[in-house]
């Protein structure tokens, strides 16, 4: 940690270290003040600009390198200094690596001694190289060599060495294998380059980058596994903030002491803190209040606790009972194997989990978790959890494969779903009848990870308030299906992720008071960004053919703070309440960490085919909607833009309404959109349309 015998660095030197003190910063009062202020810059850099466009994602060359519509160079050179104290030298290894595999000549050069702009080394300048490079690829140019280099045939005058001594630390017995400790490696390349060392105040420095600042702020945090050490390290990290320089570790307590500073903090094996792999680079980790799954503080690597009965190899069981009572406990755990499971009873009767997440996560304390790969048939099954947090059939991590059917699934406590998938899994269902009871108990469950949902015919009913019956982080397809919350939303759909419907009849009843998020909207559909790491920031998609979509109270589509495409088609839609908007899409007030309050607007492509909808459409003006009626589409209602309650700054394109031949728009009332393109039929009765420019279309 900073400070710690050293200075870390002075303000003119670039850090934010106070000029009275050497301790980490004085930006800060405290820990928690540089942890919330990472918290709300990576909050605000994801949510990307008006144009949707994650900053960090467009900075970074190895998104665009190779890709279909870049025009690669044909060749490249990428010189780095050695002892370059702003970056790693494996950002130019990975640069050199992504240009090689895009098929470009590219040549990496680290020059010993180099520091932030290394020199030109003599001999081989870099308008020589381009010389070269001119010669080899331009057909017809003249073909330049470098000069072979003179041997020397007498001693220099020198009486000393010159350069820096590497004799101390680098073993050279074997001049076929020259090597050197890592430390001293670390020491070379961070001498005098003080931004290189793991001051709380460079650290900050480090991340806080003027090329991710905004308008209102000249520089941005922008490292989301940063911010996760932070947190999951705090109670080691927080004691040694604005620790001042040569303090000595006699004044730390003992724990202090265990992490001076001389060994890095040690992660989950195979695990990031947030349970992500490296470099997905799309979640702040601010966790909301209510449905999202989680919230409650997971260990933040793959927690299963134990299971009461355990298959490791490949079998096939018949008519076996699996019980369970224990805490953290897995009536039925499938661990790697191969096996099928006909006509079994699995019961986790009491038990609760040690960490909500864990059980939401990885499948700690559900009835029967498959895990580590396994590939599980299950027919004609009987499931039940009343254990807190005991889903009923969970089904985690890339490899695994549950195929279920003709089998019932009921849960009664909260946070305990259906099916549930995570970190990968795979899940195909096919002819359930699930039950749940809880709160926080869809149906159709995922959470963090995601993976893929493919369910055919069957009835899948909660009861629970914020309990959807599809509940998505991942690619979900459901058909043939009966999906019913009794007392929730009926489908909810968070960042990068997908509900796909096919003829399925889907009704949802979300409370005007104990929903989670009721005070923010009631409503049957929602689709939304909840920023809280358990799914990728994107666009998020639904699509239902066929069917009916009822809702019974509030508005039947809502979207805010995610961009999404919704795709209709020959779904009859029926609101039972009257006061519901068809679709609202607008910001919100963002006390559950969904965004920032005024920015925090929904982005919709809407497009029915050969679709009859009702109903009002409201779009803030910190939202956009681009509503395309196709085929033989009849929409009656209205659309407007309205002010975002929150006072956020307009946006372009609020509402684009394309009507094309062969659909018909019924006005019930006035409408004022951004601009219309009318190709089919517009039945203004009497009503009229204002454009953005002032034009009134009636």
């Amino acid at each position: 940690p900073g400070g710690r015998g050293m200075l870390v660095g002075t303000p003119d030197g670039g850090t934010t270290q106070s000029a009275t003190g050497s301790g980490d910063t004085a930006t800060y009062e405290s820990y928690a003040d540089m942890v919330a202020a990472y918290k709300a810059d990576i909050q605000e850099v994801y949510e990307g600009d008006r144009y949707g466009n994650n900053i960090v994602s467009l900075y970074n060359p190895l998104n665009y390198i190779g890709a279909d519509d870049t025009e690669d160079p044909v060749w490249t050179k990428i010189v780095m200094g050695a002892s370059e104290g702003d970056m790693s030298m494996f950002s130019s290894l990975n640069l050199q690596i992504a240009w090689l595999n895009a098929g470009v000549d590219a040549v990496i050069e680290w020059q010993w001694d180099g520091g932030h702009v290394p020199s030109e080394i003599l001999g081989n300048s870099f308008s020589l190289y381009v010389d070269q490079m001119y010669g080899k690829y331009v057909e017809g140019a003249a073909a330049v060599e470098k000069a072979a280099a003179t041997k020397q045939t007498a001693n220099g005058t020198a009486e000393t060495a010159t350069g820096t001594d590497i004799s101390g630390w680098v073993n050279d017995e074997d001049t076929t294998a020259v090597s050197f400790s890592l430390s001293n490696a670390a020491a070379y390349r961070t001498k005098g380059a003080s931004k290189a060392m793991p001051g709380f105040d460079v650290i900050d420095y480090g991340q806080e980058d003027y090329v991710f600042g905004s308008a209102e702020k000249d520089a941005r945090h922008w490292d989301t596994y940063l911010l996760d050490i932070f947190e999951e390290h705090a109670d080691t990290l927080e004691p040694l903030f604005s620790v001042e320089s040569g303090e000595s570790s006699e004044e730390l307590s003992a724990d202090e002491q265990a992490n001076d500073g001389q060994t890095p903090l040690e992660l989950p094996d195979g695990e990031q803190p947030n349970g992500e792999q490296p470099g997905n680079g799309q979640t702040p980790p601010t966790l909301p209040d209510g449905e999202q799954p989680g919230g409650f503080g997971g260990s933040g690597e793959v927690t299963q606790g134990t299971a009461a009965n355990t298959i490791s190899v490949d079998e096939t069981y018949n008519g076996f009972e699996y019980t369970s009572s224990g805490d953290d406990e897995n009536a039925l755990r499938v661990d790697g194997a191969t096996a099928t499971l006909d006509g079994i009873t699995v019961e986790k009767s009491a038990g609760k989990s040690s960490n909500t997440e864990d059980g939401d996560f990885y499948g700690m304390n559900a009835a029967l978790l498959a895990t580590n790969g396994a590939t599980v048939t299950i027919k004609n099954a009987s499931v039940s959890s009343s254990a807190q947090n005991g889903n009923g059939v969970f089904s985690y991590g890339s490899g695994t494969t549950v195929n279920i059917s003709d089998s019932t699934i009921t849960t009664t406590a909260d946070n305990s779903g259906g099916i549930q998938t995570t970190g990968g899994g795979t899940t195909n269902a096919a002819n359930l009848t699930i039950e749940t009871s809880g709160s926080s108990s869809a149906a159709i469950r995922s959470d963090r990870g995601g993976g893929t949902v493919s369910v055919d015919g069957g009835s899948y009913t909660t009861n629970g308030y914020n309990s959807p019956a599809v509940y998505s982080t991942a690619a979900i397809t459901v058909k043939n299906a009966a999906l019913t919350a009794n007392n929730s939303e009926a489908l909810v759909i968070e960042g990068k992720n997908s509900i796909t419907l096919e003829n399925c009849t889907v009704i949802g009843n979300m409370s005007d008071t104990k929903g989670s998020s009721s005070d923010e909207n009631v409503h049957n559909v929602m689709i939304y960004q909840s920023m809280s790491g358990d799914a990728d920031v994107g666009t998020s998609e639904f699509n239902m053919i066929g069917g009916m979509l009822i809702s019974e109270n509030g508005d039947m589509f809502y979207v805010t703070n995610t961009h999404c495409a919704v795709n209709l088609c020959g779904v009859e839609l029926v609101n039972q309440d009257s006061d519901g908007y068809l679709l609202n899409v607008s910001g919100n007030s963002a006390s559950r960490g969904w965004g920032t309050a005024g920015a925090n607007g929904g982005q919709v492509e809407f497009t029915a085919t050969d679709q009859t909808m009702n109903g009002d459409i409201i779009v803030d003006n910190i939202s956009t909607l681009n509503l395309t009626l196709s085929g033989n589409s009849d929409f009656t209602g209205t659309i407007n833009v309205v002010d975002n309650a929150q006072g956020g700054a307009a946006v372009a394109d609020n509402a684009v309404v394309t009507v094309e031949s062969g659909s018909v728009w019924t006005l019930t009332g006035d409408c004022s959109i951004t601009s219309l393109i009318n190709q089919g039929t517009i039945n203004f009765n009497g009503y009229t349309i204002t454009l953005e420019d002032g034009t009134v279309l009636r």
